[in-house]
């Protein structure tokens, strides 16, 4: 008898609530103004009131593969990255994934690209202030502030001008080394290179074996992933766009 009555009583609590148009369920019970990354995003606070979501994949992929599967996770692209907080994340979940499958090196697609103003020979451009070691790569999210201290993490002689084949090296990895701290390679983790956008890396130590994608945060107000005003520590792209796939 006492079940039945907690039963009935259940029914008209629910019918009650209902009657006045509130919702059962749902996001509802979420404070108002609450961040919130898509599942397996990583949320981050950025400086001036900002935030961005970032989630590492697996995968030997080229950088057009991979901006195509950010893109593909409702909003996003590959990331950049504006703060050692967000550096840190990404070699860790690198290393997590690594280790997954028994891997010392490899390396990590960023969502960065050379300047258009900065391809083609090298004579060309060399003297242009845009083009200098400083300012030729940009970040493509849109979102991500461009950051001295991150972008003076070049491996030595990176970036390179190569040209192999007929491709310019226009992309850049994140590299990242599970070695013995002081080997070669582990002093080269955490540094950026440039490679082929559609070089897999498979005759490299630093093997293509992930990628980082990034999107703006839902909810909250103001800003939330976006800029907060101008300046000289960031740059829109819009030149820096990736080129088609060859």
């Amino acid at each position: 008898m006492a079940r039945l009555q907690c039963f009935l009583y259940s029914v008209f609590l629910v019918s009650t609530v209902l009657s006045f148009g509130v919702p059962i369920g749902g996001d509802d019970c979420e404070e108002e103004g609450q961040l919130k990354c898509p599942p397996g995003y990583k949320l981050f606070e950025r400086e001036n009131q900002r935030a961005w979501c970032m989630k590492y994949f697996p995968g030997n992929v080229t950088f057009f593969e991979a901006e195509r599967t950010c893109r593909c996770q409702g909003g996003g692209s590959l990331s950049g990255i504006e703060n050692t907080n967000e550096l840190n994340w990404i070699l860790k979940q690198s290393e997590i994934a690594f280790s997954d499958v028994d891997a010392d090196n490899g390396g990590v697609w960023l969502g960065a690209y050379r300047r258009t103003d900065c391809h083609g020979p090298v004579a060309n451009w060399i003297n242009k202030t845009e083009c200098n070691k400083a300012n030729q790569f940009q970040w493509t999210d849109r979102h991500t502030l461009k950051k001295e201290d991150i972008w003076a993490r070049w491996m030595e002689g990176a970036p390179h001008n190569n040209v192999i084949g007929k491709h310019s090296e226009n992309c850049v990895h994140l590299q990242v080394s599970l070695e013995a701290i002081g080997t070669p390679n582990r002093k080269l983790s955490g540094t950026f290179d440039n490679k082929v956008c559609t070089d897999l890396g498979t005759e490299s130590t630093f093997i293509t074996r992930g990628f980082v994608c990034g999107r703006p945060p839902k909810g909250g107000s103001g800003n939330g992933g976006g800029y907060s005003g101008g300046g000289s520590d960031f740059v829109v792209i819009g030149a820096g766009a990736p080129e088609k796939k060859p």
